[in-house]
């Protein structure tokens, strides 16, 4: 009763605010508007319930897109590891193709330069021996000659 009696001095004041109008509280206009009030208080409790289902729907909707979202990621990254692994693996297998075709390519190169440094030293063997062979024959004269 309490409530009631402080909702219809808070219409009093109102109405006296807005029209400068002064009401009692034994005016019969007072029950309509309080009418009125508790319409338009059930009305917006009404709305307020549809709004916060109508969030609640939202949010679930949401949710489930995240959650499809979050399902489409981890896919696109099982087959990012597959892209990379396929993609690692053909490397190799061309890195090992290209190493043959390197060694193949340069081998002859290779024995060329080794035969060149082969005919080198042989060359200067050769031309050491016979630098010893006239040193040793030139030392066997003089001591042939001292003898």
């Amino acid at each position: 009763m309490a409530k009631q009696a402080d909702d219809v001095e808070a219409i009093i004041t109102d109405v006296f605010r807005v029209s400068g109008i002064k009401l009692t509280a034994d005016d019969p206009i007072i029950a309509v508007l309080l009418v009125q009030e508790a319409r338009l208080k059930a009305l917006f409790e009404e709305q307020r319930i549809g709004i916060q289902q109508g969030l609640a729907e939202y949010a679930a909707e949401m949710d489930d897109a995240l959650k499809e979202t979050v399902a489409a990621a981890k896919e696109l990254k099982t087959y990012r590891e597959q892209i990379l692994a396929d993609l690692l693996a053909k490397s190799d297998g061309q890195l090992q193709d290209a190493e043959g075709r390197i060694y193949a390519a340069m081998q002859p190169k290779i024995a060329a330069q080794n035969k060149a440094l082969a005919d080198e030293i042989a060359a200067k063997m050769n031309r050491s021996w016979l630098v010893a062979a006239l040193i040793s024959l030139g030392v066997f004269f003089a001591l042939l000659k001292f003898i």
